[in-house]
């Protein structure tokens, strides 16, 4: 998080803000469709018990809605936070797999899905012309495994926080005395995560990797 809020603020620093070149806070909402793509594999943690790979891709299309607040100076330059509340499946059905081995410890059903949740935004809009800007921003969430499975050796995989970034671009006008809205096109790409299981003995490890794209309509106020 540390690293998000120093790049942003040499970002303004570069902007030169001062005081003769003060602008405005802005709060608002936004609703976006969002397409999340995910793949990742699950293998053995150190290869030598297990060197099969278990791969997988899911993905999922969902209404995602957030709260923003941001400072705009009089030359049309942005930064600001967004902050998505609640959460969000990865995939839009559960990925099911049924074991029959040799060894019947490791037999049964196993079912997985990730959500997503606590994103935040550290974002900054550079205007371009006539309302249009581009747009980029840091992004950091949690993501949560969720498992349930048969199969009496199983662990977990518990969650983990990742990084990620974010650029698109939008048109900004405004409306009434201080209402301002925004359309808006963006991509998203995070870190690769990495889960571990916790499984006593040898254990397994995932890594997989998300993206997304969003079309997005904000609906703010100035003060």
């Amino acid at each position: 998080m540390n690293k998000l809020i120093t790049i942003l603020a040499l970002i303004v620093a570069s902007f030169g803000f001062s005081v003769a070149n003060a602008g405005q806070f802005g709060l608002g909402v936004t609703g976006s469709i969002a397409s999340i793509d995910a793949s990742g594999t699950e293998a053995d943690k150190d290869g030598t018990a297990d060197s099969s790979l278990r791969s997988a891709s899911a993905g999922n299309n969902a209404m995602i809605s957030s709260i923003f607040a941001e400072y705009s100076l009089d030359n049309g330059f942005t930064v600001g936070f967004d902050h998505i509340p609640g959460s969000a499946n990865v995939s839009n059905k559960t990925i099911t797999r049924t074991d029959d081995s040799a060894e019947s410890a490791q037999d049964g059903n196993r079912s997985a899905n990730a959500e997503i949740e606590n994103h935040n935004t550290f974002y900054a809009e550079l205007p371009i012309h006539a309302g249009l800007y581009v747009k980029a921003g840091l992004l950091e969430m949690d993501v949560n495994a969720t498992e349930s499975d048969t199969v009496t050796t199983a662990g977990s995989y518990g969650s983990v926080t990742i990084d990620g970034e974010m650029w698109g671009i939008g048109y900004r006008n405004s409306f009434g005395n201080n209402g301002f809205y925004k359309v808006e096109a963006t991509k998203r790409t995070y870190d690769t995560i990495t889960l571990n299981s916790t499984t006593s003995d040898k254990g397994n490890k995932v890594t997989a990797d998300l993206d997304a794209t969003l079309a997005t309509f904000a609906l703010g106020f100035n003060f």
